[in-house]
């Protein structure tokens, strides 16, 4: 039996990071902004087919599976559903742990799927 692919969406927060984390990376070195998107991008595209890559997660505050791969200095954080893969962050890991799960308590209407 063949296995339903989940979609694919991503938290406000996750969006925030992506941005913030490319325009980081952009006004220090373009070059190495373009690698690390098209490596993101690599990963997540892949998600769907393969949801179990990323290492499960410990210690998560909220209810799910998660799992998060890391990517240089940053980890990409998402929750496995039944129909839905949910990208909660992409936290750069120096960090405080402490407020990693800031704001990422509930979904809101205005979250969708997004492309990387």
């Amino acid at each position: 039996m063949k296995t339903k692919r989940r979609k694919l969406a991503w938290s406000m927060p996750a969006k925030r990071d992506l941005e913030s984390v490319y325009a980081f990376l952009m006004a220090r070195n373009p070059v190495a902004a373009k690698s690390f998107a098209s490596e993101l991008r690599r990963i997540v595209r892949r998600l769907p087919a393969f949801p179990k890559t990323g290492a499960p997660l410990a210690g998560v505050p909220q209810r799910g599976e998660f799992r998060s791969i890391v990517l240089s200095h940053y980890r990409l954080i998402y929750r496995l559903g039944p129909e839905e893969i949910m990208i909660f962050r992409l936290w750069d890991c120096r960090q405080d742990p402490a407020r990693l799960w800031e704001n990422t308590t509930t979904r809101k209407k205005s979250e969708s799927t997004a492309r990387v």
